[in-house]
């Protein structure tokens, strides 16, 4: 599968933050799924992966049907 500089990944986060799914505070050192494109984080807890399994599934789509 290909991969691009914005794709969507797991990080360790360097700033304290907040979840912008669910609003949860996410500390230093977390980990969360971020969005390089819009500079969204999303939680370790459910939010984050929700969201990765819908970049996953969707980057497979992609591979598969181009």
């Amino acid at each position: 599968m290909k991969r691009y500089s914005q794709d969507p990944k797991w990080i360790t986060t360097r700033y304290h933050s907040k979840c912008d799914t669910c609003g949860v505070d996410i500390p230093k050192g977390a980990t969360a799924f971020y969005y390089p494109l819009n500079k969204s984080m999303h939680c370790e807890q459910e939010c984050g992966h929700e969201c990765a399994r819908e970049f996953e599934s969707a980057r497979f789509d992609e591979d598969m049907w181009s």
